[in-house]
């Protein structure tokens, strides 16, 4: 067996009869032009060793594949952002297309109907709210005249027992009435609007109202849009009556 890299080069043979095989290519080199350390070479001399030994030229052929696979990658990411422009260009022109097909008339149109929708959304979502305030408002007052119409029975039952008059009516229909009454406090404060709720309900509102369609954002001195933010502040400002009267009572 001859070292291949001295036959290769017509260099002399070796002195050193230690030749080694390259795991990869099994090319036969000798000690010299393996490259190796005196303690490399005891180690590979071994009958049993876990190191492999490349050659210098599988390890110039290894580089070289990871050279290629970076090109390779580059040239991946090159082709893909190509092709992605490629696809905004056509999606690009595909819109010009159809709004090339589409009359003023119709863009407006379309416009208008994006606007109302809006509005009617607000409109809607105003009167919904504003209706259970007043339902619950007209209980409360109904609950508060009871309690005032009871009091006054109260009253003249004193009065009478007092003075030594009948009985304006019986301890059973008070009783009737009082459980009556509490009942109905009942109902109303489980359906009442909570403070909460309220102030819930109107960022609810604010933040619809940061979601307008782009054709309804005019200025703030077209009828359109102060339609649209005046609706915010009407909830707002009826909610504060309707606390304001809560107070009073």
């Amino acid at each position: 067996m001859e070292c291949y890299r001295r036959k290769k080069t017509g260099t002399a043979r070796s002195s050193s009869r230690t030749l080694f095989e390259c795991d990869k290519c099994e090319g036969v080199l000798c000690t010299d032009c393996s490259g190796l350390s005196a303690s490399e070479i005891k180690v590979l001399q071994l009958q049993k060793r876990k190191l492999m030994y490349y050659c210098p030229q599988c390890i110039s052929d290894v580089n070289n594949i990871r050279d290629l696979k970076k090109q390779i990658i580059e040239l991946t990411t090159t082709k893909n952002s190509i092709e992605k422009e490629i696809s905004l260009t056509t999606e690009n022109e595909k819109q010009r297309t159809s709004i090339k097909d589409i009359t003023p008339n119709e863009y407006k149109q379309e416009q208008a109907k994006q606007c109302n929708d809006y509005q009617l959304m607000m409109l809607e979502i105003e009167n919904t709210y504003l209706k259970k305030l007043i339902e619950e408002s007209s209980d409360k007052n109904n609950i508060l005249k009871q309690n005032n119409q009871l009091l006054l029975e109260r009253m003249n039952y004193k009065q009478a027992i007092i003075s030594g008059k009948p009985k304006p009516y019986s301890g059973y229909k008070v009783d009737t009435a009082t459980k009556q009454n509490v009942e109905m406090a009942k109902t109303y404060a489980n359906t009442v609007i909570s403070p909460r709720e309220g102030e819930k309900f109107i960022n609810t509102v604010k933040d619809t109202k940061h979601r307008i369609p782009e054709n309804c954002k005019h200025s703030h001195n077209s009828n359109t849009d102060s339609t649209i933010y005046g609706h915010g502040e009407k909830l707002e400002s009826s909610i504060q009556g309707f606390r304001l009267i809560e107070k009073q009572k």
